[in-house]
């Protein structure tokens, strides 16, 4: 049930980012932001009805065991996970950057989706130390932590996506006007 949640929330999301998009006036440059993250967003919400990120899980630990570093695998993972905070903040931050010109709202649309792919790459990797959080159950129909939060993102992003394509619209080379 909650992986159907979860889809449902991506496929939204790809809504929200089609139609904020697809908007006339809107850039092109902000166009292929808004669709890009539209369409990894379906995407994730396949994987996760899919459950491809238990299948990489899985893959990382049957490699662990046939290269012989299963044992030591907790320092590999803690080393992934820091260099995918890193790459987070760097693609957040460059995104940001990179944006500018269609405006503050649209540099933090870009991040907000850099920091939820983060997460989700942080999930995946299964440290245990962190699945503690994640996994603790802290809604009803069993949801835990982690797909809260995952779920609060993705709100959060369509949320923003949202009031940047109805208050000011889009900067840049064109706007998008709000609805009559």
């Amino acid at each position: 049930m909650d992986n159907v949640v979860r889809f449902l929330a991506y496929a939204l999301l790809f809504v929200v980012c089609t139609v904020a998009g697809r908007s006339p006036g809107c850039p092109r440059g902000a166009r292929v932001v808004l669709l890009a993250i539209g369409t990894v967003g379906l995407l994730l919400g396949l994987a996760e009805v899919l459950e491809v990120g238990g299948w990489v899980s899985d893959q990382g630990r049957s490699v662990a065991w046939s290269d012989g570093w299963y044992r030591d695998r907790r320092r590999v993972q803690a080393l992934v996970v820091v260099a995918i905070a890193a790459v987070t903040v760097v693609a957040a931050f460059t995104c940001a950057v990179a944006l500018k010109a269609y405006g503050v709202r649209m540099s933090a649309v870009a991040a907000l989706g850099m920091v939820l792919l983060g997460f989700i790459a942080a999930r995946t990797v299964s440290l245990h130390q962190l699945d503690h959080y994640f996994y603790a159950e802290v809604a009803p129909g069993g949801l835990n932590l982690g797909q809260v939060a995952e779920l609060m993102l993705v709100a959060l992003l369509a949320a923003a996506i949202l009031n940047l394509r109805w208050s000011e619209g889009i900067q840049g080379s064109g706007s998008l006007s709000p609805p009559v």
